[in-house]
Formats: C-alpha cells, sequence, structure tokens
C-alpha cells in the first residue's frame, strides 16, 4: 500500500486528484486499490506540558527549577483526535510512504513525528510539493526523493523544537517568579524570538530618548534665468559643517545669506544623465508584508492570513511562507500560461499584461538562488477576483503586479545637477523627469503603488529644472535661510521592524553572528514573524500608535531580569549556526541538546540565585502595575487568598492555595468576580432532530441582551439541534 502524507486537507484533495484517488473518506482518500492520500491538520502531535512530565512542576516554584526533562514526549492534540487516529491506521498498514507536506524543517517535522509514533518502519520518499496546482503538483510527483535526504531536516526541527520549548518554560517562570518577589502581578513571557524582538524595539526607543538634537541652517536661494526660475541648495564649507554637511554655524549663515542676495549666480557645471531602474524582484513573504503595511497599513499576520487563504483555498498564488525572490530557470516555461490567466480571470488587466514581454527572461530566474521555497508568483487558475475579500484581493493584486513588473522595461528618467556659483559660495540644484514609465506602467498613475513608502512626512516633487547651460548668468531673487533641527531615529512601524528582523545582524558587534545572521535571513522565520509579533502586542510587550510600534513599561521590567543573552540576536545566530549543522548532518540531535541543557541550567542557578539572595535587578514600579488591593478579597470556593493575574485575554483572578483549589474567576473592574451557577434542569431533554442526549449549554452575552441558557445536541457537530431551556423546564 502507497501512502501519501500531506499537511493540510487542501494539499491532500489536491494530491489526490491528480493521483486519481477520487474516492474521498473520512479522512483520507484512495483510488481503490493500493495508492491512499491522507493528510494532517498542521501539528497533530503537541509537546507535553511541564506537569505531564512531573507533578511538582506543576507549582511554579524558583526550587523546581530547571524544567529538564528525561526524554521529551508529544500527545495527540484533543482538537484533532479523530484525524490523528485515521493517519495512525494508515501508516500502520502502509509499505511505502511519500511525505508531501511542507518542504522545509516544520514540514518534515508533522510527517516524522507521526511516523514515529505510529511505528512506520517502511520505504519512505520526499513529495516537493510548493504550489497547488496541479502542473507543479505532476511537477513534484515527477521529482521524488529519497527520505534519506531530508530526515536531518527533522532532527534540526526536533532541535529547535526542544531548545525553545526548554526557553519558554524556564525562562517565562524564572522571570515571573523574579517580578513576583519585587512586588508585582505580572506574568512574563519569554522566548527565544520573542524576547529578542521585544529587546530590539526597546533598544530603539531608548535610543531615541537618549537623542540630543543639535541645530543645524540651511539656505535655499531662488535664482532667476531667461528660462525660468531655479532653486538650488547651498553647500556648506566643511569646517562649519558636522559629520552629515550640515551647517552649524549661524553667524556664518546668516553672512551668506545677506552675501548672495540679488547677487548674479552663474552656472559653473551642468551633468545630465539617463538613469535606469531595473523592477524590483519577485516578493517573499517579508517584502509583502513590508508593501502591504506601507500601502494599506495592514499588520504582518493580515497578510500573511490573507495570501494562505489565495495558497489554500483560492489556488492563486504559490507558496508564500517563503525566504526566496528568486524562481528556478525551469519556471520560464510557464509564464505565458500565467500571464494568459490574469487576462482571462480579469479583462481589464489586458492592457497592463500587454506591457510585458513574456519572452524576454528576467533576472530573476536564477536557480541557483532558489531556497526550499522560490519566490511568491500567480499560478495558472483562471478565477474571478472581484468576489474575493477586499484584503485578499489587494494582496493579489500586488503580487499579479509584482511579478508582472520583472518582464518590463526598466523605468528611465533623465536626472540634471546644476552647480551654481554665487559670491564665492556654492549652491546646487538637482531635477528628475521621467522619459520612460517603463514597468512603473504596470501601477498606473498611482506613484505610490509602485513604491509605497512606509512614512507618513509628504515627498516633495522633483523639481522642473528650467533649461541652462553652463556659463548662463541669474540673479538671486531670494535667499531663505532657515534653522532646523536634527531628528531622533523614527520610531519602528510593521514595515521597518519586519526589515529590521530581516536585517538584524545591523544590531549585533560580533563578525562572526553577523555574518551567520546576514546567511540566515535575521530573526525568526517567515512563518513565524508574524505570529511572534502578535504575541507580543498580546502580552502588553509592545504597543501602536497609528503606525508606531513601541516598548511598554512591562517590556523594559522584563528586559531588566532576563538574562542579557536571552534578549540578544546574537544568542538566536549561534542557535541557527547550530541547526545547520544538524541539518548538513555535521553535528548530532544529542550533542546540541546537550549542549543547551548545560547552558540552560548555569543560567536558570544564577537567576534563582538572585531571587533567595533578593538580588532582583527591577522593582514593583518598572512593570507598570496598577495600584489593586488584592488583600481585601478571598476566593470564593476556599477563602485562601487570591491573585489578579495577566492571561492571553485579559486579567483574571487565581486562588493561591492551588494545590487543593486553583479556582479561577473573571474580574470585574480589579475585583473577583463570582461565577454564576448554571440552573439545576429537573429533566434532561432528547434531540428532536436525532434522539440523542441534550447538553445544558450557555449561550453568549450579546449587545443587549444577558448570557442565556439552552440545550445542544450531544452529537454537534453532526447534529445541531437544540431547544430553549426555559420551554423544556415548563414542559
Amino acid at each position: 500500500m502507497e501512502l501519501y502524507l500531506c499537511e493540510k486537507p487542501k494539499v491532500g484533495a489536491a494530491v489526490a486528484r491528480i493521483l486519481g484517488a477520487r474516492d474521498r473518506r473520512d479522512g483520507f482518500a484512495t483510488d481503490g486499490n493500493q495508492i491512499y492520500v491522507t493528510w494532517a491538520i498542521g501539528h497533530l502531535l503537541e509537546g507535553f506540558e511541564p506537569a505531564e512530565y512531573d507533578e511538582k512542576w506543576k507549582r511554579w516554584d524558583a526550587q523546581h527549577l530547571p524544567i529538564i526533562p528525561g526524554q521529551f514526549q508529544h500527545k495527540v492534540k484533543a482538537s484533532v483526535k479523530k484525524q490523528y487516529g485515521i493517519v495512525e491506521k494508515l501508516l500502520k498498514k502502509a509499505t511505502t510512504l511519500y511525505i508531501a507536506t511542507d518542504i522545509d524543517r516544520e514540514g518534515e517535522s508533522i510527517a516524522r513525528e507521526l511516523m514515529e509514533r505510529a511505528g512506520y518502519w517502511g520505504d519512505v520518499y520526499r513529495v516537493p510539493v510548493v504550489s497547488l496546482e496541479d502542473v507543479d503538483i505532476r511537477e513534484a510527483l515527477n521529482d521524488i526523493r529519497p527520505g534519506e535526504d531530508t530526515f536531518n531536516l527533522y532532527q534540526s526541527a526536533m532541535g529547535r523544537e526542544r531548545a525553545d520549548w526548554l526557553i519558554g518554560m524556564n525562562f517565562s517562570r524564572l522571570a515571573s517568579l523574579t517580578a513576583q518577589a519585587a512586588g508585582s502581578r505580572e506574568t512574563l513571557p519569554v522566548g527565544r524570538v520573542l524576547t529578542a524582538i521585544v529587546a530590539l524595539v526597546a533598544y530603539h526607543d531608548q535610543r531615541r530618548k537618549s537623542f540630543i538634537p543639535h541645530d543645524y541652517f540651511t539656505i535655499e536661494i531662488d535664482a532667476g534665468f531667461p528660462a525660468g526660475l531655479l532653486r538650488a541648495a547651498w553647500k556648506a564649507p566643511r569646517d562649519i559643517s558636522d559629520d552629515h554637511g550640515r551647517c552649524v554655524d549661524v553667524q556664518y549663515a546668516q553672512r551668506v545669506a545677506q552675501a548672495v542676495e540679488g547677487q548674479q549666480a552663474t552656472v559653473s557645471s551642468l551633468t545630465t544623465k539617463e538613469t535606469s531602474q531595473k523592477a524590483p524582484l519577485p516578493f517573499d513573504m517579508t517584502s509583502l508584508q513590508q508593501y502591504c503595511a506601507n500601502r494599506w497599513g495592514y499588520p504582518a499576520s493580515k497578510t500573511l492570513k490573507a495570501a494562505q487563504e489565495l495558497y489554500e483555498t483560492h489556488t492563486l498564488i504559490t507558496y508564500p511562507r517563503t525566504d526566496c525572490k528568486y524562481l528556478p530557470d525551469s519556471h520560464f516555461g510557464k509564464v505565458g500560461r500565467i500571464l494568459n490567466a490574469l487576462v482571462e480571470s480579469d479583462p481589464d488587466f489586458r492592457d497592463k499584461v500587454e506591457l510585458a514581454d513574456p519572452e524576454k527572461k528576467p533576472s530573476a530566474y536564477n536557480t541557483p538562488k532558489v531556497s526550499a521555497h522560490h519566490a511568491i508568483t500567480p499560478t495558472t487558475k483562471v478565477q474571478d477576483y472581484s468576489g474575493l475579500p477586499e484584503t485578499e484581493r489587494n494582496v493579489f493584486d500586488a503580487i499579479r503586479r509584482r511579478f508582472l513588473a520583472i518582464f518590463c522595461p526598466p523605468h528611465k528618467a533623465k536626472t540634471t545637477k546644476v552647480t551654481l556659483t554665487c559670491a564665492d559660495h556654492t549652491f546646487i540644484a538637482s531635477g528628475s523627469v521621467p522619459i520612460e514609465a517603463g514597468w512603473k506602467a504596470v501601477y498606473g498613475s498611482d506613484p505610490n503603488a509602485a513604491d509605497p513608502k512606509d512614512s507618513d512626512d509628504p515627498e516633495e516633487a522633483p523639481q522642473q529644472l528650467p533649461p541652462v547651460t553652463e556659463g548662463d548668468s541669474g540673479q538671486v531673487q531670494k535667499a531663505h535661510l532657515q534653522t532646523k533641527q536634527t531628528q531622533p531615529p523614527k520610531p519602528f512601524t510593521e514595515s521597518t521592524l519586519l526589515g529590521a528582523m530581516n536585517n538584524v545582524s545591523r544590531f549585533v558587534d560580533e563578525p562572526d553572528l553577523k555574518k551567520i545572521l546576514d546567511e540566515k535571513d535575521g530573526i525568526g522565520t517567515q512563518a513565524t514573524r508574524a505570529g511572534i509579533l502578535d504575541n507580543a502586542f498580546r502580552y502588553n510587550y509592545l504597543k501602536r500608535s497609528k503606525k508606531q510600534i513601541t516598548a511598554t513599561e512591562k517590556a523594559y521590567g522584563m528586559l531588566k531580569i532576563v538574562p542579557p543573552a536571552i534578549a540578544s540576536p546574537g544568542m538566536t545566530a549561534g542557535w541557527e549556526k547550530q541547526l545547520d549543522k544538524i541539518a548538513a548532518g555535521e553535528l548530532s540531535l544529542e550533542e546540541f541538546e546537550r549542549k543547551i541543557r548545560s547552558w540552560l541550567e548555569r543560567l536558570v542557578a544564577e537567576g534563582v540565585t538572585k531571587i533567595q539572595n533578593n538580588d532582583l535587578g527591577a522593582t514593583k514600579a518598572d512593570f507598570g502595575d496598577a495600584d489593586i488591593d488584592e488583600s481585601a478579597h478571598q476566593c470564593f470556593e476556599c477563602g485562601s487568598a487570591v491573585k489578579r493575574i495577566k492571561g492571553k485575554h485579559g486579567h483574571f483572578w487565581g486562588c493561591q492555595d492551588r494545590d487543593n483549589c486553583g479556582a479561577t474567576f473573571q474580574d470585574a473592574r480589579g475585583k473577583p468576580k463570582k461565577r454564576e451557577k448554571r440552573p439545576e434542569p429537573e429533566h434532561t431533554p432528547d434531540c428532536p432532530d436525532c434522539g440523542k442526549v441534550m447538553r445544558l449549554r450557555t449561550a453568549k452575552a450579546r449587545k443587549g441582551k444577558k448570557s442565556s441558557h439552552f440545550w445542544g445536541c450531544s452529537g454537534y457537530p453532526d447534529c445541531k439541534g437544540t431547544l430553549p431551556f426555559e420551554q423544556t423546564q415548563t414542559a
């Protein structure tokens, strides 16, 4: 029996269709003979929680740190237990397995962890699926590789998962316990990439706050020539300028302004050259997120979600979670079909497609520069785009135009630089005039669409210079002297923060680590950065104000407590180097784990000692805690002390007698709220639709209405029968 294991149901359905496995069953498809196709739903397994390894780790107690399992274990996710059972049953019957999950570290992990748990030991092959288009799936099925070629990717994924688990479980508890010892009520989640990102923003904010501005002075002159008016900027002498060539001597600037006004200005030199700008490369995920953030203000997670829908649901684009901007040479043969599909799907787009030359191969087609996944492109799918939700429609439009642009001529402009001399002082004017729109014509008349800017500051249009020649003279009609101030670095935005994560090496001093981070495309992955950013906002480490992203007091408090290595992107660089060695077969998973555990034990021991010695490094005020008198409240169940806790969805109250009670309560404006008991039913009815027993359920409160109770069928979701609670009690 041949079994094809895919990552998600939609991928499974696409692969099954090509293989002729058209008999769709519950959780798999088959051709009725020897071919079976099944699928995961992402990860079907999840790691144990600390208490599942040892009961003592249920309590958050510094004496029980570090948390280091003897052997890492997984369990089946409750929400996908049924699908796991189907996959396990098929794996036990299969003699040949084709892994068709995403061809990256996580995709390999999803398949291999299922194989291990099910005890599969048959033949293994790899199917490199990168698109859900029929033609690409057929191409992948004709490029099947030996399973051992990608086994070390799984080992690398296990190393990353286990190291991240150890970091998160140990340092989240250690940081939270340290904060509590300082009098704070905050829970402080810590993660390898999460904490490095928060530190990146916090340290950037500190540089902005410590920035000391200074005045500088500019002069612009309006010089009248027979052919028209020309505005030129003063070039200040070096001896009265700062490192950026800005004049810092106000008296000198005043004398220059007085000296040139009304005087003759002569064109001492004039240079004109034609510039040529090629179209940008197709999108990878980060550049797509940056484009959408700049143009429409989309958070990274919103763009990722839309792109995932375009890939999985609509099959309009290729795999989106890619870190590559290049395409395989073999894909150049698809260009005509892709462009035809764009026109068939949207006839109004024909005039844009006609700008392209699909016979000329762009430099974006470069197989040696393609990583596990190639750049994001449209597929050959024909579909009316007008029915797509607005976000998905915008994201697809960005992808199709960026792809189309690489087949168009360069954008050409004529740039002129004019140097004026007046009263022995130098002034420079420059201007640019487009002469061929080239690839920018794909974006129509909106210049912001071709290259959307992150800044809200309006850009000045290029100056239209009058026709002058060398030796021409004009009169300075006005000299504009202005006092300006140097500006601190701008706050991060969604776009610039994604860029910093992608180019984090500039924040690291060690040359070796800088090189690794450059090679690894920064910290986090194209698939995880959006989710990590969302967590940073959800944990109240980062906050948004319009487009600006800044760190919170809680973030600064957390960074005072965690070891500096945890907050450094350099640590991520070191880990990634080791994980690459595992993937290349140059380092064993066991050796990597041994190093991580040794390092972790040392840092945790240092942190526990600081708690014991009251050497906490932070105070309650560092976390911005509100003054809430917790001592005024007791547990409604057992009478013990309760504590206000910040959770994933806001604050709640928890009983501090965790061993005997552990009850939790809602937070109502800084006070615990006692749960309302469900009404005791007089009798339990049977479902009117299927006859199964019904369960008493609570409907959510809606606007203007309180929460209410109703009966729901125990067979949900197969049966969705309901009955009003009041009706059954008065019957």
